[in-house]
């Protein structure tokens, strides 16, 4: 049956976890020390000076982000809870929590061949950061759109849920390299290299597999979710 506990983390993560902890609580200090002194020196300050302070704020601010994306990939390293739900479910939740994003890039999500199906809770966090990574990744000449759709696995026992998207996509060679933790390609914007990490990290936690592949049409990530015991075919 399913539980909802969750393993204790392990020893990188854990040591992870106090490292993002001390590392956040440091930069609370600078940050309101730095916001302090731009108060007390604002009336000395020219342009110059009062950029060089927004420089650092901002660098401590995003330091902060990086810290926060790193507790998530520690986060992601526990194996998942085997509570079980509707993937029609996690997808709205996955639009919700990508709401904002999602508008701003006038992005069309639409699903397919989804009713019905079931998949562990943790899918939903899986496709916020599919959703993320096309839209960061987004082709600026046309609109985004985004496609979730199922199947049968190519072995016919599985469950198979495509994530695709109209974005400019990637060289095939980078199809693996680009789940490594802090990877980031040649030429990609701004990021920490983190999402795909996460999502390959919380989708194997749950006994899943997630893959990734590119072509002239865009992107494409398909995942493979286990049976209710955890298991997942050869497929």
């Amino acid at each position: 049956m399913s539980s909802d506990a969750k393993p204790a983390y392990d020893s990188a993560d854990l040591l992870l976890f106090q490292i993002v902890h001390d590392v956040r609580a440091l930069l609370r200090k600078s940050h309101t020390r730095t916001q302090i002194l731009q108060q007390q020196i604002e009336p000395l300050c020219d342009d110059s000076a009062r950029g060089f302070f927004d420089e650092v704020l901002s660098s401590q601010r995003e330091l902060d982000q990086l810290m926060v994306r790193l507790a998530a990939y520690a986060e992601a390293g526990r194996a998942g809870s085997r509570e079980w739900i509707g993937l029609d479910v996690a997808i709205l939740g996955a639009k919700l929590q990508m709401k904002n994003a999602l508008e701003q890039a006038g992005t069309e999500l639409a699903a397919s061949d989804t009713a019905g199906v079931r998949a562990p809770a943790a899918i939903q966090s899986v496709l916020a950061e599919l959703i993320a990574n096309s839209i960061r990744f987004r082709d600026p000449a046309r609109p985004l759109r985004i496609a979730i759709s199922t199947s049968a696995s190519p072995a016919g026992d599985r469950r198979r849920i495509r994530v695709s998207d109209n974005g400019p996509g990637w060289n095939p060679r980078h199809s693996e390299r680009m789940f490594e933790p802090l990877r980031k390609l040649d030429g990609t914007p701004d990021g920490f290299g983190l999402g795909l990490a996460i999502a390959r990290r919380v989708v194997e936690g749950f006994g899943g597999r997630i893959c990734a592949e590119s072509d002239s049409t865009g992107g494409v990530f398909l995942i493979d979710i286990p049976d209710d015991d955890g298991s997942v075919g050869d497929s």
